[in-house]
């Protein structure tokens, strides 16, 4: 297990005393009776921040080092797939701010001072950040709490208010932005701006690469700094082959003379495609008058001749063997990043939306949407995609933190965001999600996904791509590495499952069972860091488009015939498919099957409720992350206990394959060889998006046999290891029922033969 050092790993125990301590109160009184806004997000290309304002008044913080990062009158542009559906970029901030010192923390004759940020405590006029102060050379710790809130004073002036606390009481000088933390500070904010007339990063990926450039450093939209504004050297230069090629050779060799006396920094680290795109994004900036008469353009798919749903096509339909129900109310719209129930039946939910948002759900036990009462209990987090109450305590995952939600009044609100670990690296890309949650010995296990807009001199930091492991105190350590985007975790008889998307290094969309150390063949834009590492294969593949396009958590089947099978969501294909698995050699494998459609929204989050019933989340935004263009959803499916016939399980014997079905097959058609229809074909990993199939023939159908009244043996011969076998059964196969199959389709994954398998 590779272990991640946190942030005061180089302090040693023996030297350091850390004093026990209970935070006391901040004896000032409240600063103002202004209400705070508050909300975690990127800002401005920075990944851990929290922007406090009320109105046109905002501070933002930089969580990551603990300290103020601005203080301004204007705004912030909400970018972002939670925002605006637009995942290609991030908040940015707008106005006028004021010049500051923001060196950082200092203590006199201290030279390994690390600070650490501990969460906020949230009232309604203040918000009061926590920070534990740490270092050897001082043999002892030292917990400040800055409280910042917003004033109104004379004549409409606004401003910030700031004020600290600290425990241990102490006579140590311990300065913050050049000011002694004794002092409290009032700082006036700028006056009144206009609002911009709209988002330079609206529709487009230009402005991402502007900020994650350096950029943005030196020059803005509308108005020269260092350098001159954007629109300003669109109005000098036409966007002409001339124009763009001697720009590009501006920013890759520097120049000076061009927009005064100030020279421009060579970018020789820039790529010249990368480069290019930048300089036809300024040279195309022209703002739009009304950005909501903005028409969306429609896209266009290409879709192949639909079959029989269940046979090549997808099912239309709840499943039979469960009753679906909504469990929202109707005003209640949550786009789901998490669930889980408390002991007392209440249902928490984290919403991936611009709320950013846990709700508390009670009244289910009634199982009518019209009397469930919907509690929000937080909010201003930063897309949360995974919920876990332990031991009665409240987790969330945020894209840059894993969050204790404490109540400290009782008054089911939640007053302190406690940081329980943000040690795991992050950078602005926005497809840096942090997914799942759950717990087990002790640990709680998430995944870090990929970032998805690398330039061409950048890698991955090290720890993404990673599934990691969190103990109580906050320390992580990595526990398997390989993965570029696996949306959901589940923990099924004791081992850790997770799911993967389809990409670069990634053939197919794909169920993973998590072992320690091990790698799951992912490497996009990481070098020669995996090189030579063994692949470890999936459990199941998941064929793009057939069974799978955005899988999600993974859950065991607890009620029904399928108990103890696995169920995976879909946000893009839809609905739930199901999973049986068996061991072969030591390995997992098994057959994945379609299960239900017919649900509000593609399924982002699954748990099983004290009503034995399952609970499902949906998820979705516009573009290619929807099923149907649906966009939130929470309903839950209770096993009725009506028969349908469907394939059970699918199990690799020496010479082919034994396929149980719920209910005893039809004798006569059990044994038509016509009845099936099998072929196979394998995948190739490379650096390219997916993988075709390889190898795609049909396979021989040597014998069909009827090993008992519910279980059919198919002989084949030419069975192969690493390869994909998939099923069409025949929509006239029927039950002794007279049954007709809910679905005919499976596809199984050989990862090793049976050690006596003829070939």
């Amino acid at each position: 297990m590779l272990a991640i050092s946190g942030k005061m790993a180089k302090i040693s125990p023996s030297l350091l005393l850390v004093i026990s301590i209970c935070l006391v109160q901040c004896k000032q009184p409240i600063l103002s009776d202004l209400s705070l806004d508050f909300k975690r997000s990127i800002l401005d290309q920075k990944p851990r921040m929290l922007s406090i304002w009320h109105g046109q008044f905002h501070i933002a913080y930089d969580l990551q080092r603990c300290n103020i990062y601005k203080i301004w009158t204007g705004g912030i542009h909400w970018d972002g797939a939670t925002f605006n559906d637009i995942k290609t970029v991030q908040p940015g901030s707008w106005g006028s701010k004021v010049e500051m010192d923001t060196s950082g923390w200092g203590i006199p004759d201290c030279n390994d001072l690390a600070v650490n940020y501990k969460g906020y405590e949230v009232k309604e006029a203040e918000i009061r950040i926590r920070y534990e102060l740490l270092s050897e050379d001082l043999h002892s710790s030292l917990m400040v709490d800055e409280t910042v809130a917003i004033s109104e004073g004379d004549s409409g002036v606004f401003f910030a208010e700031i004020s600290f606390s600290w425990d241990p009481a102490s006579d140590m000088v311990v300065m913050r932005n050049g000011t002694p933390i004794t002092e409290s500070r009032r700082i006036r904010f700028p006056e009144e701006v206009e609002n911009p007339p709209f988002s330079p990063a609206l529709g487009s990926g230009g402005q991402y690469w502007l900020d994650r450039s350096g950029c943005n450093t030196c020059h803005e939209l509308n108005q020269n700094t260092t350098g001159p504004a954007y629109s300003k050297i669109a109005a000098r230069y036409q966007a002409t082959r001339e124009n763009i090629s001697m720009l590009v050779s501006r920013v890759q060799e520097g120049s000076v003379g061009q927009w005064g006396t100030t020279p421009m920094t060579p970018h020789p680290q820039l790529s010249e495609r990368d480069i290019q795109g930048m300089v036809r994004y300024i040279l195309d900036l022209k703002p739009v008058e009304d950005p909501s008469q903005a028409q969306a353009v429609a896209s266009t798919t290409t879709l192949p001749e639909a079959k029989e749903p269940g046979f090549g096509a997808a099912l239309e339909g709840v499943h039979p063997s469960f009753t679906l129900s909504t469990v929202r109310p109707a005003e209640f719209k949550p786009r789901v990043g998490g669930l889980d129930f408390d002991q007392n039946g209440n249902l928490y939910v984290a919403t991936w939306d611009s709320e950013g948002a846990v709700y508390k759900l009670s009244g289910l036990e009634y199982n009518d949407s019209s009397k469930v009462e919907v509690t929000k209990i937080a909010t201003g987090l930063s897309e949360p995609l995974g919920l876990k109450i332990v031991e009665k305590k409240i987790y969330v995952v945020q894209k840059n933190e894993l969050t204790q939600l404490v109540d400290d009044d009782g008054d089911e609100i939640i007053d302190f965001y406690r940081n329980v670990c943000d040690d795991f690296q992050v950078s602005p890309d926005f497809h840096e999600y942090t997914y799942g949650l759950e717990y087990k010995d002790s640990h709680f296990y998430l995944t870090l996904g990929l970032a998805m807009r690398l330039m061409a001199h950048e890698l991955q930091l090290p720890d993404r791509g990673a599934a990691i492991m969190v103990n109580t105190d906050g320390d992580y350590q990595i526990f398997a590495t390989g993965l570029r985007q696996p949306n959901g975790i589940g923990l099924i008889n004791d081992n850790l499952f997770v799911t993967e998307n389809q990409g670069q290094w990634v053939p197919a969309c794909k169920l993973i069972c998590l072992r320690e150390d091990a790698f799951y063949g992912c490497q996009y834009g990481t070098g020669k860091r995996y090189a030579g590492y063994t692949t470890t294969p999936p459990v199941v593949w998941l064929p793009q488009d057939e069974i799978g396009n955005s899988p999600s958590q993974p859950v065991e089947i607890l009620e029904g015939p399928f108990a103890g099978q696995i169920f995976v969501g879909e946000v893009t294909h839809g609905g739930i498919k199901r999973v049986f698995v068996e061991e072969v050699n030591g390995l997992m494998q098994g057959s994945v099957f379609r299960f239900t459609q017919g649900l509000e929204a593609g399924i982002n989050r699954l748990v099983w409720g004290p009503d034995k019933s399952l609970y499902v989340g949906g998820i979705g935004m516009n573009g290619n992350w929807a099923w149907q263009g649906r966009q939130y959803g929470l309903q839950k499916l209770t096993y009725n206990g009506k028969i349908t016939f469907e394939i059970k399980a699918i199990r690799l014997t020496s010479d082919g394959f034994e396929i149980e079905f719920t209910e005893p097959v039809h004798p006569e058609l059990a044994t038509d060889e016509n009845m099936y229809q099998i072929s196979h074909w394998t995948y190739e990993t490379s650096a390219a998006y997916g993988s075709p199939k390889i190898d795609h023939r049909e396979l021989t159908i040597l014998a069909a046999e009827a090993k008992d009244p519910t279980k059919i043996f198919i002989k084949i011969s030419d069975l192969k290891e690493n390869y994909l076998v998939y099923f069409l059964l025949s929509p006239e196969l029927k039950s002794v029922e007279d049954r007709t199959l809910w679905s005919g389709e499976a596809w199984y994954t050989i990862n090793e033969l049976p050690q006596n398998v003829n070939l």
